[in-house]
C-alpha cells in the first residue's frame, strides 16, 4: 500500500516515540506521554497544530463515570477529521471506547513488511497494527490491533492537514 508523504511522516514520527514512558497528560517528546500526548507530539512535530496546542484538563478515569466524549470532542476541536472505521488508512488516529465513553487512543500502523503474506499470486494479507502510550505497560508500545482493543475501537479520524 502506498501511503502519502503526510502519513508517512505521522508513522515515523510515532514509531520514534516507542519505549518512551507512559506519564498522564504528559505530551514531552522523547520523554514521556499518555495516549493523546502521543497523537500531539507526532501533530506538534509536524507542525500540524500549534506548538502551543494543549488538550483540556482530564481525569484519567473520567470516561469510565462520564457518558461524555471528551476526547472525541478534543481530536474534532484540534482539526481531525472523521474517517469511516472501515475507511482507516494507517496513519489515522483510532479511539477506544472503555467504560461510557472513548478513553484511549493510538495510531494505526501498516503491515511490517517482514509479516505481509503472499498466500495466493496477487494476495496479500493485511494485519492491522497500533502504537499507543499504554499505562498498563508504562510506556509507548506497538503491537498488533486485536482481541480486546479491536473490539473497543470506535472512531478513526485523520490528522489535520492529511487530505487522501
Amino acid at each position: 500500500m502506498s501511503l502519502s508523504p503526510l502519513r508517512e511522516h505521522i508513522i515515523a514520527v510515532a514509531l520514534s516515540q516507542e519505549g518512551i514512558a507512559y506519564h498522564h497528560q504528559a505530551a514531552l517528546k522523547d520523554v514521556a506521554c499518555d495516549c493523546i500526548g502521543l497523537a500531539i507530539i507526532v501533530a506538534r512535530t509536524l507542525h500540524l497544530v500549534p506548538e502551543t496546542w494543549k488538550p483540556p484538563v482530564y481525569s484519567p478515569q473520567a470516561h469510565f463515570h462520564q457518558r461524555v466524549e471528551h476526547l472525541h470532542a478534543g481530536v474534532i476541536a484540534v482539526g481531525g477529521r472523521a474517517v469511516p472505521l472501515e475507511a482507516r488508512l494507517p496513519g489515522d488516529m483510532l479511539l477506544f471506547h472503555y467504560g461510557q465513553a472513548s478513553g484511549h487512543c493510538g495510531i494505526l500502523l501498516p503491515t511490517p513488511p517482514e509479516l505481509e503474506e503472499d498466500p495466493e499470486p496477487g494476495e496479500r494479507v493485511v494485519l492491522d497494527y497500533v502504537i499507543h502510550a499504554s499505562a498498563t505497560a508504562g510506556r509507548v508500545v506497538r503491537h498488533r490491533l486485536a482481541g480486546d482493543l479491536l473490539a473497543r475501537q470506535r472512531y478513526a479520524f485523520a490528522f489535520p492537514g492529511v487530505e487522501d
